[in-house]
C-alpha cells in the first residue's frame, strides 16, 4: 500500500509540479491598477522591451511600447494580482522577477494571475 502512495504521489509531482511553483517573468511593470482592494501590475518581458524604451516614459507611452492592446504583435505579458504592500512599492519602469503559479492563469490578453512573489531588481 506504501508502494502505492509513493507511486501516486511521485506520478503527481512529476506531472504536475514541474512548473506548478517555478514559473517566473523577468520584465518591466508597464502598468498599475487598484480596484477596491484588489491589486496589479502588468510586467511585460525584458526580451520584449528594451530598458531605454522604458526609462522616462508615461504610463501611456509604456503601453503603446509594450503593444498590449494588438493582436499582431503581442509580447510576452502578464498582469499579477499583488499584495497591497508590493503595488504601493512597484514603480512603472521597475524591473521585476515575478515568480507565479502559471497553472491557474486567466486566458486572456495580457493573461492574469497571482504573484507568488515579486522580487524587485535594481
Amino acid at each position: 500500500m506504501k508502494k502505492i502512495i509513493i507511486i501516486l504521489t511521485c506520478l503527481l509531482v512529476t506531472t504536475t509540479g514541474c512548473n506548478f511553483f517555478g514559473a517566473k517573468l523577468d520584465g518591466y511593470i508597464v502598468g498599475k491598477k487598484k480596484s477596491d482592494k484588489r491589486y496589479t501590475i502588468t510586467v511585460v518581458s525584458h526580451s520584449d522591451i528594451k530598458e531605454r524604451e522604458i526609462k522616462n516614459s508615461t504610463e501611456e507611452n509604456m503601453k503603446e511600447l509594450a503593444d498590449l492592446t494588438g493582436e499582431d504583435n503581442m509580447k510576452d505579458a502578464i498582469t499579477f494580482r499583488v499584495e497591497e504592500n508590493t503595488y504601493n512599492k512597484a514603480n512603472l519602469g521597475d524591473k521585476v522577477i515575478v515568480q507565479y503559479n502559471s497553472g491557474s492563469m486567466a486566458e486572456s490578453y495580457p493573461p492574469q494571475t497571482n504573484a507568488n512573489k515579486v522580487l524587485f531588481k535594481e
